[in-house]
């Protein structure tokens, strides 16, 4: 695999297109992840992938709580309002914003929260788990394999998605994926084809300037 061309080139979809992924592909993109680096070895991170009967379960609930208004997320890392993080945070924050509906138009919202309802119509949802007690040196474990993962997929031609929206309900979560009460859904990764004629598929995330975030002291 090209890594800089993975790195460059590998961007969050946001409408899939419904075709299947076969077992065995999912399987060699997370053998290839497992490769990731991990703090003394530990591999904490659990792994489970949600497809076919089992996903469909977890869309319909999604989409049940998505639209209650009575009902709020409770991830297991708390969502954080834009204005509680800190100034440069907020300035990409809104940046980005600004951008979407430039490239999508001042719709770009609604279909945003459209597809979310569904998550995004994604073929699986990888979701990755610690059990109770882990160490937050687990947290950095999680996001390289994260990262690992939606690369290896990228290889194989697959898109992919890493969002909020997958872990919002870890209750409902840790009931369809048959979990025990001692392991924590942190984080998920949608997982599919992107869908070409989907507008909301057009948004794209530039980055800081190198030598705004890099320091190098000789």
């Amino acid at each position: 695999m090209d890594v800089k061309d993975a790195i460059l080139n590998r961007r969050s979809i946001r409408k899939f297109d419904g075709k299947s992924i076969d077992n065995d592909t999912i399987k060699n993109i997370i053998k290839i992840a497992q490769k990731s680096p991990s703090w003394v070895n530990a591999q904490t991170v659990r792994i489970n992938v949600a497809k076919g009967k089992t996903l469909d379960k977890i869309k319909k609930d999604h989409y049940d709580l998505n639209t209650n208004p009575n009902v709020h997320g409770n991830p297991i890392i708390p969502f954080r309002e834009m204005d509680k993080w800190d100034d440069v945070s907020q300035k990409n924050m809104q940046h980005w914003l600004s951008n979407n509906q430039k490239q999508v138009g001042s719709e770009w919202g609604n279909l945003i929260s459209e597809n979310s309802n569904h998550l995004y119509n994604a073929s699986a949802v990888v979701y990755l788990s610690l059990p109770n007690d882990y160490s937050e040196w687990s947290l950095i474990d999680l996001g390289l394999l994260a990262q690992s993962i939606m690369l290896a997929a990228y290889e194989m031609g697959i898109d992919s998605l890493p969002a909020y929206e997958f872990v919002k309900y870890p209750k409902q979560l840790g009931e369809n994926l048959a979990l025990d009460d001692h392991e924590k859904v942190i984080f998920g990764i949608g997982l599919g084809y992107r869908d070409d004629n989907a507008s909301i598929n057009n948004i794209k995330s530039d980055r800081m300037n190198t030598n705004d975030v890099l320091n190098i002291l000789n």
